[in-house]
C-alpha cells in the first residue's frame, strides 16, 4: 500500500483528516510523511496544507473567527519547520 497515493491527497472523495491527525498527535510534516509512507507525495501534502492555511486566513479575515486564526498559525508553523532528516540528506 505504501506505493499507492494517499487517498486524501489524490482521491478527493474521503473525509479530510490529515491536519486533524497532525495536530492531535503533535506530528511534524516529516513525521506524517514517514508514518504514512508518503515520500512520493510530499509535494502534494505540502500544497494541501498550504491550501488549508490559505482557507483559514481567508475565513479569519472575512469573519474574524479566532479558530481560523489559530488554524492558520498552526499550519504555518508546521510547514515552516525544517526537519533534521532533510538537512542530513542535503549535507
Amino acid at each position: 500500500m505504501a506505493g499507492l497515493p494517499h487517498p486524501e491527497l489524490n482521491g478527493g472523495k474521503v473525509a479530510k483528516a490529515i491536519w486533524a491527525e497532525i495536530e492531535d498527535e503533535g506530528l511534524s510534516f516529516m513525521d506524517f510523511v514517514d508514518k504514512h509512507g508518503l515520500e512520493s507525495e510530499e509535494g502534494n501534502l505540502f500544497s494541501y496544507l498550504a491550501r488549508i492555511m490559505k482557507f483559514a486566513r481567508m475565513l479569519f479575515r472575512g469573519h474574524l473567527l479566532d479558530r481560523a486564526r489559530h488554524l492558520e498559525s498552526n499550519v504555518r508553523r508546521c510547514l515552516s519547520v525544517i526537519d533534521a532528516r532533510v538537512l542530513e540528506e542535503l549535507g
